[in-house]
């Protein structure tokens, strides 16, 4: 509850700054944005944990939002919030869920036809994937036979995305687009077995960079 109260202010932050900047500084057509997005995201690495090349993590689903604001000479800034998880397998175990949050400030570049018609887009960027883990069942049953308890911990870490795609304009205030997006980041993980006695697991680190196929609408204010 805590991350996703901090996400969803940092987006309103995000929003209120980019309000004032476009009173402070007008534009010619210029105008403030609000997207919402979902799709799938995938690993692009070959080994979800480090030194176990036997390990994946699998696709799973994407959702997520931002807000931005288009000078009138087509630069833009951004803020966007998304969230996906992708489950942990070794072979065709289920170890678990790695849940990412990631939040990104952006700078990029987005065309706007006069009227209706097809256009683009493209960003860059950098933040912060907020993680946690979710024990899955092979855990959980090993937890159950061996009657010991299996701690993971995961830390959040700083994320570098990019990423295009088109876009549709059905109106001058509501378009459609497709974004193409890979996300740069290694997650600190510490797993330990507990019973009688601690005893650290030899996992430091998940590979979690991955790409995300996403569609979704904007809505457009002047």
């Amino acid at each position: 509850m805590h991350t996703i109260r901090f996400s969803l202010g940092v987006l309103r932050s995000a929003a209120l700054s980019i309000l004032l900047l476009s009173q402070v500084a007008p534009v010619a057509r210029a105008q403030f944005n609000f997207g919402v997005n979902g799709g799938f995201a995938g690993s692009v690495t070959t080994e979800a944990l480090a030194g176990y090349s036997s390990t994946k993590l699998d696709s799973g689903g994407a959702l997520g939002g931002a807000v931005g604001y288009r000078f009138g000479n087509g630069l833009t800034l951004g803020m966007s919030v998304d969230q996906f998880r992708m489950t942990l397998r070794e072979n065709a175990e289920n170890f678990g869920s790695l849940r990412m949050r990631p939040v990104i400030a952006s700078v990029g570049w987005q065309g706007r036809p006069s009227g209706r018609g097809l256009t683009g887009h493209a960003q860059i960027g950098g933040g912060v994937l907020l993680t946690n883990f979710q024990k899955g069942p092979f855990i959980t049953d090993l937890e159950r036979t061996s009657r010991a308890q299996v701690v993971t911990t995961t830390k959040n870490a700083p994320a570098v995305a990019l990423g295009g795609g088109l876009d549709y304009f059905l109106h001058p205030k509501f378009s459609v687009f497709t974004d193409v997006r890979i996300l740069f980041a290694n997650v600190t993980t510490e797993w330990a077995a507990v019973g009688n006695i601690r005893v650290p697991l030899d996992f430091d680190k998940f590979y979690a960079s991955n790409a995300q196929m996403l569609g979704g609408i904007r809505v457009w204010f002047k």
